[in-house]
């Protein structure tokens, strides 16, 4: 029976064991021969990966936050602080960077640029590219790839196009801004000339009540108090700042004239009312055509804009050359570190394990 000098006796020492296992150096020394031509297979198998990082400046200013009326009417009741305004901003920038549209931007570019992209979708293209931020300030965008050229392009034209595209979506949300105080407008008008045109028929129609009761009034009695404060009342809650107008209310009857004169002025408030309803109508349909294109504006801006505020601010910074995330050494290297501790789980069942030859 022959024994394993390494394996437990009633006089073994570790001390001795691993004195006899570290003089057994040319095991170790295939071990990790081995375990790097492995590593160096692996490397064939399993190209290095490159990887090109581009930085972006994303500013965005937070004492405008509530002067942001997109935001408030999207946000509203939500988000309530300036922090949320924020995380709401860097949340929408960094879904957009990588929506259809940009990508599909980014590609178009790079097939300019390189027959390559020719043979490669989207879906790979928005696969390789990624960005790292915490909030606003420095974003870094990157790109990996095999081919160190590839990772290179890919993250030089997304971040061009980012910036030209989130240029473009700032520029749109500043329109919108615009836009939305002049539909105010436009509505408040609206809402003018509806009170307008309310106030016009009904005038009309209480004074043409009043002239077809006009007829029982004593002819030589003027108008009590309450009846002439009425009749001025309807009168003047219609009335224009037009030199027709003025005309008229410059002849409206004192308080001594008789019911005649007031008929007679009345038949000529009647003529003037049945004149400026036509124009209030006009009006309203002119006000209507231009919120109507003013909103269909709108509508295409808030694609444009992505949702992102007027107060945004992204600019491009410094480019890097590409970092190698795994290369040959790397794996040539993992390799022989496996095969040395490969060889120490050996020795360690050369220790404890008794190997016997019958």
């Amino acid at each position: 029976m022959e024994f394993n000098p390494l394996r437990p006796s009633r006089d073994w020492r570790l001390s001795e064991a691993f004195y006899l296992a570290l003089h057994q150096w040319p095991f170790m020394l295939i071990f990790c021969l081995v375990g790097a031509l492995l590593g160096l297979v692996a490397s064939d198998l399993w190209p290095a990966v490159f990887r090109t990082r581009a930085e972006i400046y994303v500013g965005l200013n937070p004492y405008r936050a509530y002067s942001d009326s997109w935001f408030i009417a999207r946000a509203y009741p939500q988000y309530t602080n300036v922090d949320d305004y924020k995380n709401w901003q860097m949340s929408q920038l960094s879904a957009a960077i990588l929506t259809d549209e940009v990508i599909d931007a980014t590609m178009a570019d790079l097939r300019q640029e390189d027959a390559y992209w020719k043979e490669v979708d989207n879906d790979r293209l928005r696969g390789m590219l990624r960005a790292e931020w915490r909030t606003a300030g420095t974003w870094t965008l990157l790109a990996d790839s095999r081919n160190a050229k590839r990772s290179n392009q890919a993250v030089r034209s997304w971040s061009r196009t980012v910036v030209r595209r989130v240029e473009e979506a700032v520029l749109a949300a500043e329109q919108i801004a615009e836009i939305d105080e002049r539909m105010r407008t436009i509505i408040g008008e609206q809402t003018k000339t509806a009170v307008q045109e309310q106030d016009l028929q009904t005038s009309q129609r209480l004074l043409q009540e009043w002239l077809g009761q006009a007829g029982d009034l004593p002819a030589d009695q003027p108008l009590s108090q309450e009846q002439r404060w009425e009749i001025l009342y309807l009168t003047g809650r219609v009335a224009q700042f037009s030199p027709g107008w003025l005309e008229l209310l410059e002849k409206q009857p004192g308080e001594s004239a008789l019911p005649e004169v007031y008929i007679d002025w009345i038949e000529q408030i009647l003529v003037a009312i049945e004149g400026e309803a036509p124009l209030l109508a006009q009006r309203a349909d002119f006000l209507e055509q231009q919120r109507l294109e003013l909103q269909e504006e709108y509508d295409r801006l808030v694609k444009v804009s992505l949702g992102l505020s007027p107060n945004l601010v992204v600019k491009g910074l410094e480019k890097t050359l590409p970092e190698v995330l795994r290369s040959t050494i790397q794996l040539v290297i993992l390799g022989a570190i496996g095969g040395l501790l490969l060889w120490v789980i050996w020795l360690l069942a050369m220790i404890t394990w008794p190997k016997v030859k019958l």
